[in-house]
């Protein structure tokens, strides 16, 4: 039997399990986009003092999920229209050369995960109340590619940046409507096939038409709102406050 000391060393480090808890809360959207994130309030709401939240913001801002802004703190990163399209398309540069090393390099077990994850979505897809989980697991298809690519480092600068575009993706596939979301489903089909059946060139423009309608969509998206906020005035001034 382990001792309790023994136990005790395997537990996870308090900073990294902070840390872990905000991102999570950032990427499942439980604290919006420009939200002011108060250390003091972290620490409350995660019983820890301020220190391993403090680091763990830090943590987050070197990741991108979160701005520090001179005198007034930490917030949850913003979303416009400009940072979607650059992240899109660093995401399409980087998909690009995995889908073409995972046609050279890919495993039968890594083409046996792809159909089992094409299997499950199916499934998903003809039940609207397991949305949320075909959107998580459908991204599992491009992380799948990725690793498949049998290249450590470019799996790795892929998995950093499809965690900073997931408040992104979820937006995005939010508002997916159901032909969008059928033509999701198609290409994701097609991406296996063409992998299995070792066709690159075709496999790219696929991809790129996949991640194009993307980034033309969450565009639209972002630059809706902004037009929205700019052009419908509040229904209470600056100096005005909840009573």
């Amino acid at each position: 039997m382990a001792s309790k000391g023994s136990r005790a060393t395997k537990r996870k480090p308090l900073g990294d399990t902070v840390y872990e808890k905000l991102r999570t809360m950032i990427l499942a959207n439980q604290v919006k986009p420009g939200q002011k994130l108060v250390d003091r309030e972290l620490a409350r709401q995660l019983r820890v003092s301020r220190m391993p939240v403090l680091k763990a913001l830090s943590r987050l801002q070197h990741d991108g999920l979160v701005t520090n802004r001179t005198r007034r703190g930490y917030f949850v990163a913003d979303m416009d229209a400009k940072q979607a399209a650059d992240l899109y398309d660093l995401r399409t540069t980087l998909e690009v050369l995995a889908i073409r090393l995972a046609i050279e390099r890919a495993t039968t077990g890594d083409l046996d995960e792809l159909r089992d994850i094409l299997g499950t979505l199916d499934k998903y897809g003809r039940d609207p109340a397991r949305r949320g989980d075909e959107i998580r697991l459908s991204l599992r298809v491009h992380t799948v590619i990725a690793r498949a690519s049998n290249n450590t480092f470019l799996y790795d600068a892929l998995m950093r940046l499809l965690a900073r575009m997931w408040p992104f993706i979820w937006v995005e596939v939010l508002y997916e409507d159901a032909l969008a979301a059928n033509t999701t489903r198609e290409e994701h089909r097609a991406l296996v096939s063409l992998i299995s059946e070792n066709r690159p060139d075709e496999a790219e423009e696929v991809l790129r038409r996949h991640l194009q309608t993307a980034k033309d969509h969450i565009i639209n998206i972002l630059k809706a709102r902004d037009d929205f906020y700019q052009e419908v005035p509040l229904p209470f001034s600056d100096g005005d406050g909840l009573r």
